[in-house]
């Protein structure tokens, strides 16, 4: 008689660790000798590969020169261009979304292509070929147009060898970085956690913030430094803190601005240039928006405070 074979399987969760959400762009260009490009910037990650030739990229401010099977990737809200360096060179761009890429990882790093990663974007622009109607090599494209006859699946085999491309090479980047101390807490550095939950990434923001507070920093400046659009970035900062971020930002050099007053110190202009304020005007503007008072109306009240 046979028996029933009866086992309690618990199934294993495949946790997403990196993901792309969306192709924005998909080029491929072949560039003349006296080619420079303009100046680039977006709320999106962008892949630059040297397929032939050289090219120089110029990477927030900095000159990166891409020799053959080398790229660079640009964060979201990175300046950047493409320059030619004297002879042609053949470039594949991609561009796309994703939230888990650390950009402090991939900022300004040539990264060389192994053989099996040069294979995967091989394979990538042949499926690209099949999936999006020319041309390749517009200028401006704001939409990428799809085949009728695309092949079953098309989009999803792209985005899978592209997400195995960029979990190749963050292994090596990872590799390459000299094995990281843990802070306090016993935490490893950002690059070693690829994946964030909205409150960690707040937490990023703000303490990024607090070890700037002495300067002018923009939306911009750190959107970028977060690898997030700014929208985004916004959505997941207000609805854990309350605030927008440059609010949360100032509120929190007011905080230090009313310690500074109390300490008696300093002057306010001097007070206001510490915390990255380019005039006293602006200054007394922003304090009196955060504490319904001018710095000499809150210092007065100090004094007062003091002599009771």
């Amino acid at each position: 008689m046979l028996h029933r074979l009866q086992v309690a399987y618990v199934p294993t969760p495949l946790e997403p660790r990196l993901t792309i959400a969306e192709l924005i762009s998909f080029h491929y260009y072949q560039y003349a000798p006296t080619y420079t490009g303009l100046i680039e910037e977006h709320d999106f990650w962008e892949m630059v590969y040297a397929d032939s030739g050289r090219i120089i990229c110029n990477a927030g401010g900095k000159e990166v020169k891409l020799a053959q099977g080398h790229a660079i990737f640009h964060p979201p809200m990175e300046e950047h261009s493409v320059v030619a360096l004297g002879s042609s060179g053949n470039a594949c761009i991609l561009s796309f979304t994703s939230q888990e890429l650390e950009a402090q990882m991939f900022r300004g790093v040539v990264v060389p292509f192994s053989k099996q990663q040069r294979d995967l974007v091989s394979e990538i622009y042949a499926e690209g070929r099949k999936l999006f109607e020319p041309p390749y090599n517009a200028f401006v494209q704001a939409r990428l147009k799809l085949r009728e006859n695309a092949p079953f699946a098309s989009g999803q085999m792209i985005r899978n060898m592209l997400e195995n491309l960029l979990i190749l090479i963050t292994r090596d980047l990872m590799r390459n970085h000299a094995a990281p101390e843990p802070d306090a807490e016993g935490r490893l550095p950002a690059y070693r956690r690829t994946h964030y939950n909205a409150e960690e990434i707040a937490q990023k923001v703000a303490e990024h913030l607090e070890k700037h507070m002495g300067e002018k920093l923009s939306m911009r400046d750190i959107c970028a430094e977060m690898a997030f659009s700014d929208g985004h970035l916004q959505n997941i900062f207000k609805k854990q803190t309350g605030q927008s971020i440059i609010h949360y930002f100032n509120t929190m050099k007011m905080e230090q601005a009313k310690k500074l007053i109390c300490e008696g110190q300093y002057t306010f202009t001097q007070i206001g240039g510490m915390l990255g304020f380019s005039s006293i005007h602006y200054f007394s503007r922003v304090f009196k928006a955060h504490v319904h008072m001018s710095p000499s109306e809150y210092e007065k009240s100090v004094r007062m405070s003091a002599m009771r």
